[in-house]
């Protein structure tokens, strides 16, 4: 202090809010000296001032800091709102496109189903047509002949109208579980593009609900005609497992030159509903989709579906399965029928069939599953033939409750279709027997027979 010829100092602490900030010095360089009460009341107004400056330097510095983080969190807000704008934008693009393509397919498929109709399923029905006049006007005997054709003709038209119901909606999908329904479509890839599907399923897997196996028929059908499309060899492997409460189902092709990442770019613009659409039902379903290279180098595409809660293992096969040569009932002198179908003009030909038979009797007749509980608690039949598609009550879920109430009751299942899931699931509820609407109606009239006997 000497060097600075400093005599005397006057030290005034600065505070900011009653906490030590740092100090003010006054120097003196005269000779050494006292301050007076003034010098000092002085002294610590400046303090107290520089105190002031100093705090406003601080809130001025974090103030220009905060509209600093504030421009920064805006400008990123401000490209984030950008980003989901434009996404919005272009699935919005996307939807109206798609929507598009929509109408266009939905008409296509129109086209397709009336093209059917007309060259196939209408003229077979002409050429039936055509032919009854001679059942009368013609030979006598020509007439087995003509009987013979007409019924060839008709049964062409049950097998052309039978292969458009399981296109348009599979029984399956209703009554199969999803191994089944998987397997069915991998014979039909087969049957109809010749593609041989290869299917590997769990031990033990959840029974699915039915939106699930829908979803997945859907998904993978598209997937499967991808395979048959691009992928060069017609052959593919689906799986199905049951990690972590989530069904998986797995395709993989046979090709070799498969690219994901080029599959990734091009779902950013997709071109159609494929893969878009089961991606985006997906996530709806909280699952999501994976694209992947397979081990030959082919496509590889994993669904993960989350199970909703629904789901039960699949039950073990009864121990006893009823058929027509395990069940046997003591035989009535007159078997009284009750008849449920959902159509009147089968049910008007089933009795016409039936009741021309001395030791059958049709005593009922049900349009639905609830009718057919009803008229059984009723009439008390022998047997009922029960069809399996009706509205309301399914003849599978009637059965069950007819059986369950009285278990002699003969149940004979008739239906157009001859999947084995069909057949299976009327089994399980009790059916003691199952024939084809296609078969000869002397099957049905020996099946009542036999099962009532």
């Amino acid at each position: 202090m000497r060097k600075h010829n400093i005599r005397a100092v006057l030290v005034m602490p600065l505070f900011v809010r009653q906490s030590p900030l740092g100090a003010a010095f006054f120097n003196c360089h005269g000779g050494p000296r006292s301050f007076s009460e003034a010098e000092v009341d002085f002294a610590r107004q400046l303090a107290t001032a520089a105190s002031i400056a100093l705090e406003n330097v601080r809130l001025v510095s974090e103030h220009r800091q905060a509209e600093d983080r504030l421009a920064a969190f805006n400008k990123t807000l401000e490209a984030r709102v950008a980003e989901r704008t434009a996404e919005a934008e272009r699935r919005a693009e996307d939807l109206r496109r798609l929507a598009t393509e929509l109408t266009d397919a939905e008409h296509r498929e129109r086209k397709r189903l009336a093209r059917l109709l007309h060259d196939d399923l209408q003229q077979l029905l002409l050429a039936a047509k055509l032919r009854l006049p001679v059942l009368i006007e013609g030979d006598p005997s020509q007439l087995e002949q003509h009987v013979a054709k007409i019924d060839e003709l008709l049964a062409d038209c049950m097998n052309t109208s039978r292969n458009l119901t399981q296109e348009l909606s599979p029984p399956v999908l209703e009554h199969g579980s999803l191994p089944e329904v998987l397997d069915w479509l991998g014979k039909w890839f087969d049957e109809k593009h010749g593609l041989a599907v290869r299917l590997n399923t769990g031990e033990r897997t959840p029974a699915a609900s039915e939106h699930i196996r829908v979803f997945l028929f859907d998904s993978v059908r598209e997937l499967l005609f991808n395979v048959v499309k691009h992928s060069g060899r017609m052959e593919a492997q689906v799986g199905l497992s049951f990690p972590n409460e989530a069904f998986v189902v797995q395709v993989e092709d046979g090709g070799d030159d498969f690219n994901p990442e080029a599959v990734e770019v091009r779902l950013q613009k997709p071109e159609g509903f494929g893969l878009l659409n089961i991606r985006e039902r997906l996530e709806a379903l909280g699952g999501r989709l994976e694209i992947d290279k397979g081990a030959s180098g082919g496509a590889c595409f994993r669904l993960f579906v989350p199970a909703d809660g629904t789901e039960h293992v699949q039950p073990d096969p009864p121990a006893k399965a009823r058929g027509l040569s395990t069940v046997r009932h003591a035989r009535p002198e007159v078997i009284r029928i009750l008849v449920a179908d959902d159509h009147q003009v089968v049910r008007e030909g089933m009795v016409g069939v039936l009741n021309r038979q001395k030791d059958l009797e049709v005593i009922g007749e049900a349009a639905d599953g609830f009718q057919a509980i009803e008229q059984a608690a009723t009439l008390h039949p022998d047997a009922v033939i029960m069809d399996v598609d009706m509205p309301g009550m399914n003849g599978i879920d009637a059965t069950r409750e007819i059986k369950r109430r009285w278990e002699e009751t003969v149940v004979v299942a008739l239906s157009l279709h001859e999947e084995d899931s069909i057949r299976r699931a009327m089994e399980e509820a009790g059916a003691d027997g199952y024939i084809s609407k296609h078969a000869p109606a002397k099957e049905l009239v020996a099946a009542l027979r036999h099962l009532c006997g």
